[in-house]
């Protein structure tokens, strides 16, 4: 549970910067965006599993494998850029 709370308050900061660090190259300015949303996601699929008392455990592993596979995609756009 801690992790997701330090994700989301890294996220939340990393978020907070973007506008005023804009990139010229767009493209990639929307890949960092898209990446710091898709680990906003995790955090918060990973948090509702672990919290929400009605949670189905497969499905939130399932969603945070297709995240995380979308995330590793995007990162090796990053890494080529």
């Amino acid at each position: 549970m801690a992790a997701a709370d330090e994700l989301q308050t890294a996220i939340r900061n990393a978020t907070m910067c973007l506008p005023s660090n804009l990139c010229p190259d767009s493209k990639l300015w929307a890949c960092v965006a898209w990446l710091l949303n898709a680990s906003a996601e995790v955090a918060l699929t990973a948090q509702r599993a672990m919290t929400d008392p009605v949670a189905d455990s497969e499905t939130a592993m399932g969603q945070l494998g297709d995240l995380l596979a979308l995330i590793e995609t995007h990162s090796h756009l990053l890494d080529s850029w």
